[in-house]
């Protein structure tokens, strides 16, 4: 997978800065982040999780990816974002944004 591939109309690039802006969120939101992110994880078995935690991790390295394991982990996210509550899912659109623009200036 290049890096100009997307995960469900967001560009794989976009998962790199949100992970990288993570670090620059206050710890509160960064916590809240996690907090939502754990309800998106939470019917997936612990197996399927590190697995993912692994594609994830590769993405994030701008390693290659196969087709397949980008295609289940946006099916999870995807399903696991659409259980949310809408304030739920509008938090953590805000705080994605919010992650981005603060990768944006980081060095």
């Amino acid at each position: 997978m290049s890096a100009g591939e997307s995960l469900e109309g967001v560009p794989v690039d976009a998962l790199r800065r949100v992970s990288r802006g993570l670090e620059a969120l206050s710890a509160g939101e960064a916590e809240e982040m996690g907090q939502i992110y754990g309800q998106v994880w939470a019917p997936v078995s612990e197996a399927e999780r590190r697995r993912l935690a692994r594609v994830v991790e590769r993405i994030k390295a701008n390693r290659p990816v196969a087709a397949a394991d980008v295609r289940a982990l946006r099916e999870v996210v995807k399903a696991g974002v659409v259980a949310l509550l809408p304030e739920q899912r509008a938090r953590l659109q805000e705080l994605s944004g919010r992650a981005v623009e603060k990768s944006l200036v980081l060095p």
